[in-house]
């Protein structure tokens, strides 16, 4: 796989050097992702994109031309973010989806109230030139946390509404699968140097400051009976027959298979009556 955890140089810029401000930023920001990229990372927001990347001069900051007609350097970031935002959110990204994973991904690592069972440690995961899931995480259920002695390994494909090839999804879980299995040392290697990262950066706060501790201590388990592929089918219309729940139970591996219907789109098929729906009177 492509490997995203940050050197200890660009960790320690983050930390602590030139790129400090900009993590502040991003920590303080409730609308922005900051993913690492090696020696550089990549600044989320409406599915459009900020690269930080070495430069000449320490680091400098650029995007698409619609948002940033050229390079900055990084203390110039903090006065034209505004203006960036604002041209990013008048140009709707190519693809919608985007922009929900990203959404997905903070909502999980940031809400404390949430005690979520799932973070998440990258996103645009490259396990090869062909398959790219959409994001890297490891799963943590609350039952019995007090004794585990490691986590699990997952990986997550969002899905919005029919598109995304939906339809095929029995067959994109394969592959994936057939990558974990090939290469399960590496991938939950990489998840837990990333999961360090990130709590030591504070890009994860998503749990009680104890459970917090904990889980950075705790291994990523090898084990691939133990990895989760997570499919997160955001605002899929019920109606729609392209989902085909039948080809994923006949995976031999279905049990380690969860999808979740998440979004905000109210269709009745969704709708859990009340106890007082049947034989209520006026």
């Amino acid at each position: 796989m492509n490997p995203h955890a940050l050197t200890e140089k660009m960790k320690s810029d983050l930390q602590s050097g030139i790129l400090k401000p900009v993590l502040e930023l991003v920590q303080r920001d409730r609308d922005l992702l900051l993913e690492f990229r090696g020696d550089g990372a990549d600044i989320y927001y409406k599915g459009h994109c900020l690269n930080i990347r070495p430069s000449h001069s320490g680091y400098q900051i650029s995007a698409h031309a619609k948002f940033l007609a050229e390079p900055i350097p990084v203390d110039a970031l903090a006065g034209r973010l505004p203006g960036i935002k604002q041209a990013m959110a008048e140009h709707r990204c190519g693809g919608a989806e985007i922009e929900f994973d990203q959404a997905l991904i903070r909502a999980n690592n940031l809400e404390p109230t949430f005690n979520t069972d799932y973070f998440f440690v990258d996103r645009q995961v490259g396990l090869s030139r062909e398959e790219r899931p959409d994001a890297l995480g490891i799963y943590w259920p609350r039952k019995g946390r007090q004794n585990d002695k490691e986590v699990s390994l997952a990986l997550i494909e969002v899905k919005w509404g029919l598109n995304g090839g939906v339809e095929k999804i029995a067959e994109q879980v394969e592959r994936y699968y057939k990558h974990l299995k090939d290469d399960i040392v590496a991938i939950a290697t990489e998840a837990e140097t990333l999961l360090r990262q990130k709590l030591d950066l504070k890009l994860i706060t998503g749990a009680q400051p104890d459970a917090l501790r904990k889980l950075r201590a705790l291994p990523v388990s090898r084990d691939i009976t133990k990895a989760r592929i997570v499919l997160a089918l955001i605002d899929y219309n019920p109606n729609s027959t392209k989902f085909d729940m039948q080809k994923l139970n006949q995976l031999p591996f279905a049990d380690q298979v969860v999808v979740f219907h998440l979004g905000l789109c109210m269709w009745d098929e969704n709708a859990e009556d009340p106890p007082f729906a049947q034989g209520a009177s006026a």
